[in-house]
């Protein structure tokens, strides 16, 4: 999924919570394409490489496979996830905004470019789903967010008349 709207669908699952947290649960759901591809874009970018669009595969650096893969990974998360409840003596649950990402991605990226290494490094087992980026699957993506936002507000609107 694109990177808007896992931080569009991270912020309608943590809408209940406070803005602070929100802020920052929004973070986490972009933080595994952010600290994966950012770096390359702002590169290409500067660079004069990107024409917008996906990149060619074969022109991607090394780097950015294997910070995909890091990001990308359950373990990862799962291990930040205790390391941060070992400090602050409580779960933070707004880390669960990257957990939210993988989850998502896993059933949307097909094989041949970024399948979701959910399980690395135990695993290199990927699931070949759906490309995200099917114009039917992101019309479809961004009118069940349209709907969702529109309900939201909806139900702000009725919760702040009583």
């Amino acid at each position: 999924m694109d990177i808007l709207a896992h931080g569009l669908w991270t912020a309608v699952v943590y809408s209940k919570i406070k803005l602070r947290d929100r802020i920052w649960a929004v973070f986490f759901g972009i933080a595994p394409d952010l600290f994966s591809f950012g770096w390359f874009l702002v590169a290409s970018f500067f660079t004069g490489a990107w024409h917008g669009g996906p990149p060619d595969i074969t022109q991607v650096p090394g780097y950015v496979f294997t910070l995909y893969n890091i990001g990308h990974s359950i373990f990862t998360w799962l291990a930040i996830f205790v390391l941060v409840w070992l400090i602050n003596q409580k779960p933070w649950w707004p880390l669960a905004g990257a957990l939210l990402h993988i989850t998502i991605d896993v059933p949307l990226h097909e094989a041949d470019f970024f399948p979701t290494p959910w399980l690395w490094p135990v695993s290199t087992y990927t699931v070949n789903g759906i490309s995200w980026a099917q114009p039917v699957f992101m019309l479809t993506n961004y009118s069940l967010l349209a709907i969702t936002y529109i309900m939201w507000v909806i139900w702000r609107y009725q919760k702040a008349k009583l």
